[in-house]
């Protein structure tokens, strides 16, 4: 998926089949529907917490080339593919325009300790892991309705 993403694009994590969290400046993703889990460090991690915030691609483009030394158009571009492999992956989804939040309510700041600031820029990495899908698939969370949890969804009729 190489589309060209504009800059007024917002995504959001894909639940409630997608789980995250980040501990120590990594961003672990677990997808149930897969069994596959991620891992994000660095930008990668920063891209991922500015998504789920709602910010725009052209937002976490400048505030990226704000906190790291880099080209804005490397910038961009890596920004711009990271996004696609997140998609591909059916991780995050594009984010409806009635979902988007005002722009003064993001939050547009990076999570990493000591913020970003004379870093040089490092293409954001997507690492995915296999080793425990299997496990993942089996869990029974992932097939309850979450209205009724911990009652088993219903069948689809398929």
């Amino acid at each position: 998926m190489s589309q060209r993403v504009g800059s007024d694009a917002r995504f959001k994590v894909n639940t409630p089949t997608v789980s995250h969290e980040t501990i120590d400046n990594e961003t672990l993703i677990i997808d149930l529907d897969s069994g596959n889990y991620y891992s994000l460090l660095g930008v990668g991690a920063d891209i991922w917490s500015l998504v789920d915030r709602g910010a725009s691609v052209g937002a976490i483009v400048e505030l990226l080339h704000k906190n790291y030394d880099g080209d804005r158009a490397e910038i961009e571009a890596a920004v711009t593919k990271f996004l696609a492999d997140l998609q591909n992956e059916k991780i995050i989804v594009e984010n409806p325009a009635g979902e988007t939040p005002p722009a003064g309510d993001v939050d547009l700041r990076l999570d990493t300790d000591a913020g970003a600031a004379g870093r040089v820029f490092e293409a954001p990495v997507l690492t995915r892991h296999t080793d425990i899908q299997d496990l993942l698939l089996l869990c029974p969370v992932q097939d309850m309705d979450e209205s009724v949890w911990p009652a088993p969804k219903k069948p689809t009729g398929d």
